[in-house]
C-alpha cells in the first residue's frame, strides 16, 4: 500500500507546454472562434499525461505527506530539489536530515536513514517540501498531449452512432508516455 500524497502548490500553465498558436497549427485551425475550447482542451491533455505518468512538464513545489518514515518512490517527478523533510509527532513540527533523494528515470526515490518511530495520531505527519518537474519537457510528452489534445477535439461526444468511442488513451499515445511512467504508478 503507497501511502505518500503529492499536492503541488500551483498548477502547470498547460499553454505553456504546448502554446495555443501550435496546438491550432497542429489542429490546421486558422480561425480564433475556438481559442477558449483549444486552450481548454491543451490544459485537459497536460493534465491527462501528468497524472498518468506522474511526471510534471514544467518545474512545480508543493509537499509530499507521508503516513510514516518509508524508503519509497514518490508519486510526482523527476525531482528538481528538497528544501525541507519535517515530521510533526505533535503541534510543532521537528526538521528530518538524514536522507538520501534520487530518481530513477523520472521516478523519484527517498530514503531515510534512521528515521525516528513516530507515534501520533496525525495522519500523515511526515512532510517533504519539494520541486519537482522539468524546465523543458521531453519531445514525447509533448507530442503525447499534441495527440491527446486533437483526440479530444476531434472525438466531442461519448457515443458516435454506428462506432465504439473508448474512453481509454489511445494505444500510440500510451507507448510514447511508458517511457516517462513514474514506478509508483506500476
Amino acid at each position: 500500500m503507497k501511502n505518500v500524497i503529492w499536492t503541488p502548490s500551483a498548477s502547470v500553465t498547460a499553454t505553456d507546454v504546448l502554446s495555443l498558436s501550435d496546438a491550432k497549427l497542429w489542429l490546421r485551425v486558422d480561425t480564433d472562434d475556438e481559442d477558449a475550447l483549444i486552450t481548454s482542451l491543451i490544459g485537459v491533455a497536460v493534465d491527462r499525461v501528468q497524472n498518468y505518468t506522474g511526471y510534471y512538464l514544467q518545474e512545480v513545489s508543493g509537499t509530499f505527506r507521508m503516513d510514516a518514515f518509508r524508503n519509497t518512490y514518490l508519486p510526482a517527478g523527476p525531482m528538481v530539489s528538497v528544501s525541507s523533510v519535517t515530521y510533526t509527532p505533535d503541534a510543532t513540527p521537528i526538521t528530518f536530515s538524514d536522507y538520501y533523494v534520487g530518481d530513477v528515470g523520472s521516478s523519484p526515490y527517498i530514503n531515510f536513514d534512521s528515521p525516528p518511530a513516530i507515534d501520533t495520531e496525525n495522519v500523515y505527519p511526515v512532510t517533504i517540501t519539494a520541486t519537482v518537474g522539468n524546465d523543458t519537457p521531453p519531445a514525447p510528452l509533448v507530442h503525447a498531449v499534441r495527440l491527446l489534445l486533437s483526440h479530444y477535439y476531434d472525438v466531442r461526444e461519448s457515443v458516435v452512432i454506428g462506432t465504439i468511442i473508448s474512453g481509454q488513451i489511445p494505444q500510440g499515445i500510451l507507448s510514447l508516455m511508458s517511457e516517462y511512467r513514474n514506478v509508483y504508478f506500476q
